[in-house]
């Protein structure tokens, strides 16, 4: 048993739902089991484009793994002929905790629903643009919230939403709704080794990304929205299986225009190969193994080997020396070539390699420890692509 808070943070508003402004009231409601729901409600007031703390925060509340969490939100625009707070407050109180103990087959019965119950308990009138801005239902199993939580302590979310606004009205209301299940006490896993960090073209700023190891297996992606002026972190995603992986390398690819993650895993001498959509809902596919008899760190780049560029992998060997692959991203079936042994017989345990325009020659050029000494190695950026080094001069 342990036990849980869970909290709605703060909305984003995209396109208001209204011509000019909405007047939002929001709606926090956490049920376990069949208890009697838990609920919090407040008037945020008139709103426009931008960010808007909200702060709700319900719990803690005690959940099993064999327990079952259900809960919702509602952020709604209430602004024509304003009306009573206190009564508009009640109702949408009473619309989200009869949603919480229905459960409903489907998101869109659930806004369906909502907004049926609200018109009825506070006279909302559609024509005058009043409606739901965002609504969104969860259930989980015990079990999922602790795998959830297990890594940090919290697991984050958000959400976009966008409902039809009635004609007359502005373009549709689009808004993001961050919320979070955050463990009272307890003792998150944490982290196994060294994090992968890039920053990706998730937006015109550029988002931060970050891919570790979990402590207890599988893998786990954070990112900060360099976009949002209080530039939050949202994570941990977790994905993969869950061998424990003892080092990865990730980069965003320009691969077939779609800015896709990609990279890999190792878990003992196995090299895993994962990668994750660039667009939504940014799934993550694998593993795919293609070398067993790795050690160390690998290093994963994109070159310009060609009109897509290839992926190239260079890692140390677990029988001594360093291997190269590359998959040739120009062919339909992306084939992979390597291992391509070089360097010397010395076990090395991390390497670092990029592809350089060093005198345009698009060479490899790059590092590779073994115990307290770094080794200097490049490879010509044409045929017959021969590696020189190591080169000691570190």
């Amino acid at each position: 048993m342990a036990q849980y808070t869970i909290a709605l943070d703060k909305f984003y508003v995209l396109t208001t739902r209204s011509v000019h402004e909405d007047t939002d009231y929001v709606t926090l409601t956490v049920q376990v089991n069949q208890q009697t729901p838990l609920n919090q409600t407040i008037f945020v007031g008139d709103v426009n484009d931008g960010m808007h703390p909200v702060n709700l925060q319900l719990g803690p509340v005690d959940v099993g793994p064999n327990d079952t969490l259900a809960l919702n939100y509602v952020v709604l625009n209430k602004g024509h002929a304003n009306g009573d707070r206190q009564a508009i407050e009640n109702g949408l109180a009473s619309a989200a905790t009869q949603a919480v103990v229905a459960q409903f087959p489907s998101l869109k019965d659930y806004q369906s629903f909502i907004q049926r119950v609200i018109s009825a308990l506070i006279n909302l009138i559609d024509a005058d643009c009043d409606g739901p801005c965002a609504a969104q239902q969860f259930k989980f199993s015990g079990a999922e919230v602790e795998h959830l939580t297990s890594t940090t302590g919290t697991f984050y979310q958000r959400i976009f939403d966008e409902i039809e606004s009635p004609v007359g009205c502005g373009d549709s209301g689009r808004y993001v709704v961050r919320w979070h299940i955050a463990q009272v006490g307890g003792a998150p896993k944490g982290f196994a080794s060294t994090p992968a960090f890039f920053q990706s073209g998730g937006n015109h700023q550029g988002n931060f990304e970050v891919i570790v190891p979990r402590a207890e297996g599988g893998l786990a992606h954070f990112y900060r929205e360099n976009s949002e002026p209080d530039l939050p972190w949202y994570g941990p995603n977790l994905f993969g299986t869950n061998d424990h992986y003892e080092a990865v390398s990730f980069i965003q690819t320009s691969f077939r225009g779609r800015l896709s993650f990609e990279g890999l895993a190792r878990t003992g001498t196995r090299l895993d190969y994962y990668w994750r959509d660039g667009g939504p809902p940014f799934t993550w596919h694998g593993p795919w193994t293609f070398f067993n008899g790795a050690t160390g760190t690998p290093a994963f780049f994109q070159s310009g080997g060609n009109n897509q560029g290839n992926f190239e992998v260079i890692v140390p060997r677990a029988e001594g020396g360093l291997a190269h692959f590359w998959r040739d991203n120009s062919k339909s079936d992306l084939p992979w070539t390597g291992p391509l042994p070089f360097g010397t017989n010395d076990h090395y345990e991390a390497v670092s390699f990029i592809q350089t325009s060093f005198r345009g020659r698009l060479s490899f050029e790059g590092l590779a420890r073994t115990g307290t000494r770094l080794d200097y190695y490049w490879r010509d950026g044409g045929p017959p692509f021969t590696w020189h080094g190591p080169f000691h001069h570190f």
